[in-house]
C-alpha cells in the first residue's frame, strides 16, 4: 500500500497573503505620495514663475508709460515718503518745438472688488487687502476712463506691514503694494504681486525698476 506524501510548500498561508498585502499597500501610498508630492511641487514652481513673468511684464507696461511724460506734469511722491498715487500728461502732439499736451492720466492702488482695506478676506479669494493697478485716462473729466493693469496685487510691499513703521528697511512708511517715489528726475516703481498655490501657501514677487522723466 502507497502512502502519498504532500509538499510543506504547497500554497501561501492567510498571514502570508496578508503581510504581502499590507507591503503592497504601503508600496502603493508610497508611490501616490511621492508623484503627489511632485505633483504640487511643479504647480508651486510653475505658479512662482508665472508670478515672475507677470510681475515683470506689468512693471514694464507701467513704467512705459512715463517714458513720454514731463517732469513738470507730474505729481509722485518725495523722495523717503512715496505714494501709490502718481498723476501726469504725455504729449498728444508736437509740431517743432510746440507741444500739444494730453489730460491728465493716473495710476493707481485700488482694493480689489469686494475688498475692504480691514485685514479680512472680504471677498472669499484667500487673498487680504489684495489691490489692483488701475490707469484712469482723462482724469476728472466726463470723458474719465478706467483700465485695470493688474490684479492680485499685495495690499503692502513685501516685507511691509500696516504698523506705521518702517518694517522693509526702505525708509518709507507703510508702502502698498504699488509704490512711486520722485527724486528729481527719477522715477522708481516698486510692484508686489502674490498667488496662492494648490496647497494655500501664498506666493510673493516684487519688482522695481527705474525711469529717468524728461524735464
Amino acid at each position: 500500500m502507497r502512502t502519498l506524501r504532500t509538499s510543506g510548500a504547497s500554497g501561501f498561508t492567510l498571514l502570508e497573503l496578508a503581510i504581502s498585502a499590507t507591503i503592497a499597500i504601503g508600496l502603493l501610498y508610497a508611490v501616490a505620495t511621492t508623484a503627489l508630492t511632485a505633483s504640487n511641487t511643479y504647480d508651486t514652481t510653475m505658479r512662482r514663475s508665472h508670478l515672475v513673468t507677470r510681475a515683470h511684464k506689468v512693471l514694464d507696461r507701467i513704467a512705459d508709460d512715463f517714458v513720454e511724460a514731463e517732469l513738470g506734469t507730474m505729481t509722485a511722491a518725495a523722495p523717503g515718503v512715496g505714494a501709490s498715487t502718481i498723476t501726469f500728461r504725455k504729449p498728444a502732439s508736437v509740431v517743432g518745438s510746440v507741444i500739444t499736451w494730453d489730460n491728465n492720466r493716473s495710476i493707481a492702488f485700488q482694493m480689489d472688488q469686494g475688498e475692504l482695506d480691514d485685514g479680512l478676506d472680504n471677498n472669499g479669494d484667500g487673498r487680504i487687502d489684495e489691490g489692483v493697478v488701475v490707469l484712469t485716462l482723462d482724469v476728472g473729466l466726463a470723458t474719465q476712463q478706467q483700465v485695470t493693469l493688474c490684479s492680485e496685487v499685495r495690499s503692502m510691499l513685501e516685507g511691509e506691514l500696516s504698523n506705521l513703521g518702517d518694517d522693509n528697511g526702505n525708509v518709507m512708511v507703510d508702502e502698498r503694494g504699488l509704490v512711486f517715489e520722485l527724486n528729481g528726475d527719477i522715477l522708481t516703481i516698486r510692484l508686489t504681486l502674490e498667488d496662492i498655490d494648490e496647497d494655500g501657501n501664498l506666493l510673493t514677487k516684487s519688482v522695481q525698476t527705474s525711469v529717468r522723466v524728461r524735464n
